[in-house]
């Protein structure tokens, strides 16, 4: 069997593009894509394996996954025990139990459905999960363990009548992609992990195969040639044309998918394709992809993220993927069954018992940090599991996606009280997290009415999640339609940068057009209404901020995101000054409390309760104040 060099350019291509887009490099915001690369070329191989094996009657399917384990689980199994041992003395012990339990299921490729099912609001987990690219291995697990199975079902169709054969697996791939542009639609994580959606992508290359010689025959040599480059230039042009605002996967994933599909289809061979530098990455690809992400989030983790860590992790990253590829990859000794029976039950044990225990002899004794440190780094997840509902959702008047939290209560929300001022609390988590520190400030003197809605804006006819659009609608349309100046004051609170981040979907002018047209609408039934700010958004979870600042005397301001600053000042820029309120980043906001150990945030922005109460005391003393004395 001749080496094929384009699949090995194609590795290199996807991996790279993968890993820049994973490490935030300017002009690979579309670097994902690389992984339905992947996709294309492990269905060609598979479908080459399993039919030139159908054709020459020694196809063995217990051989079959033998091999997919030798290649898969052996480097998976070594990345994963080092990263979960690296995490043991490292990480914060809330951290560390989540990195075990994401070893599990990793290491038994279900990482794609667990990450499907249980993706919380508040969970920190998606951005700094250390195993979350894992996902697109389980994907390829599946493929690797039913598509042969299919195969099996039509064997005899294949040896007998491969027309039929080929648009059986023609319509397979169209009735995948169909799916999967229908449910990207209704469950987008679902189209973004789970095999139905993804299925056609590997197919498409298994296609690629079948009719490689049929698209040889009817195509000159010119068009070819043209095709495959046309291909190659795409497949970089992807990671400027593509970006995270983009639904994945979508008709848009046809762009990569296919370009793959007529490079590994014609098989031509250019002299560039057998540079050793670019067959070098292709080599290390599988590795190189399995050690990039851990990597990544360990500078995250600690705040080391800037230009020059770039050139350090992208270096790190390649010399542990050499290592990998020379002493695992290509070690027998170590890619084998044995290996992978012996290694996986003691990864399963290791992770459940750092799961159950992690407060064990080794963290306790041997971790970097000193008790106070550790306890605010496990700050995030402590708050979680005591203060966070009580702060959020005290009253049920805060509708999220997130089951620990009740169905809204619109009794208990909508109440107009006749002998009180009424005050109106409006928009999503950021106006939630106000919930529990206005009602008790505002105590019995003042009502409270409140509509906090997650993954929507607080606007007339919004885009966003359905449940919460509902509600929204239902503010609107049903309760402010019967009201006439039984409101006195609204503050409306959002995390104004999700404008555009997945089904809300704004444009900047869109957000400024409704944000006008809300206070336009409240102020024309002599609400008066004052437009809270964009608060401070970290680049990790603050009190990680605040251990980093203890240890390396690192100010908090190096860890805001550049793009809060804008989007604040871009709010300022239009809404009238009478209904701006500037929360961003005040100096009188004590941003941690020394003796009771009590960061002002709880995540990356989202305030605690102490952070709440600063904010609440601001507005009640200028604003609230200062208009019922009018």
């Amino acid at each position: 069997m001749r080496f094929r060099y384009d699949i090995g350019v194609l590795r290199a291509i996807a991996v790279i593009s993968v890993l820049l887009f994973h490490f935030r490099v300017p002009f690979f915001e579309g670097g994902f894509a690389g992984v339905d690369v992947f996709f294309v070329i492990s269905g060609f191989l598979m479908t080459k394996i399993i039919l030139t094996k159908f054709d020459n009657e020694s196809f063995n399917l217990i051989e079959f996954y033998n091999k997919r384990i030798k290649r898969i689980i052996p480097v998976l199994l070594v990345v994963v025990l080092i990263v979960l041992l690296f995490s043991t003395f490292f990480f914060f012990n809330s951290d560390l139990r989540q990195n075990s339990k994401n070893a599990f299921v990793s290491s038994i490729f279900i990482s794609n459905i667990f990450y499907w099912l249980f993706s919380g609001y508040f969970d920190p987990e998606s951005q700094n999960n250390i195993f979350l690219h894992s996902w697109s291995l389980s994907v390829e697990w599946q493929f690797y363990m039913i598509y042969p199975l299919m195969l099996i079902c039509v064997r005899k169709l294949y040896l007998k009548n491969r027309k039929i054969f080929k648009i059986i697996l023609l319509l397979f791939t169209l009735l995948s992609f169909i799916f999967c542009l229908w449910v990207v639609l209704i469950d987008s994580n679902f189209a973004f992990y789970m095999i139905p959606s993804r299925a056609w992508e590997m197919t498409l290359g298994g296609l690629a195969f079948l009719y490689s010689e049929e698209l040889k025959e009817y195509t000159n040599a010119f068009f070819s040639k043209l095709l495959v480059v046309l291909g190659y230039v795409t497949i970089l042009c992807c990671n400027i044309l593509l970006n995270e605002s983009f639904l994945w996967p979508s008709a848009y994933a046809l762009i990569p998918t296919l370009a793959t599909f007529f490079i590994l289809t014609y098989d031509l061979e250019f002299r560039f394709l057998k540079n050793r530098l670019i067959q070098f990455f292709g080599d290390i690809s599988y590795s190189l992809y399995l050690w990039h992400w851990p990597v990544f989030i360990a500078f995250k983790y600690f705040g080391l993220l800037s230009w020059e860590s770039v050139i350090l992790m992208c270096l790190i990253s390649t010399i542990l993927a050499f290592l990998t590829f020379k002493y695992v990859e290509s070690n027998k000794k170590i890619s084998n069954t044995k290996f992978v029976f012996i290694t996986i039950p003691v990864i399963l044990i290791f992770s459940g018992m750092v799961f159950k225990y992690p407060n064990n002899y080794i963290t306790k004794n041997y971790k970097v940090y000193s008790e106070e440190l550790t306890t605010i780094g496990n700050f995030t997840y402590d708050y979680a599991n005591t203060s966070r509902l009580n702060q959020y959702n005290s009253c049920n008047c805060f509708l999220t996606s997130n089951a620990d939290y009740k169905i809204y209560d619109q009794q208990q929300c909508f109440n107009i009280s006749n002998s009180k001022k009424n005050i109106l609390l409006l928009g999503d988590s950021h106006a939630a997290q106000f919930s529990y520190s206005m009602r008790k400030k505002l105590s019995s003197n003042y009502n409270l009415l409140e509509v906090s809605a997650g993954f929507t804006m607080p606007f007339k006819d919004p885009k966003g999640r359905k449940e919460s659009v509902s509600l929204i609608n239902e503010f609107y349309n049903d309760f402010m339609t019967s009201t006439s100046g039984e409101i006195d004051m609204a503050f409306v609170s959002v995390h104004w940068l999700s404008y555009n981040r997945g089904s809300v979907d704004y444009t900047k002018e869109e957000l400024r057009e409704n944000i006008l047209s809300l206070i336009e609408y409240l102020e024309a039934k002599n609400i008066k209404t004052y437009i809270l700010g964009q608060s401070e958004v970290y680049s990790l979870e603050f009190p990680r901020v605040v251990v980093i600042n203890k240890i390396f005397d690192e100010p908090y301001i190096d860890y805001l995101e550049e793009d809060v600053f804008e989007m604040n000042e871009y709010l300022r820029s239009f809404i009238p000054k009478k209904n701006f309120v500037d929360i961003y980043n005040l100096n009188r906001i004590h941003k941690f409390d020394d003796i009771k150990d009590m960061p002002y945030m709880m995540d990356d922005n989202h305030f605690t309760i102490y952070g709440a109460d600063q904010i609440i005391d601001i507005l009640f003393e200028e604003y609230i104040i200062a208009f019922l004395n009018e």
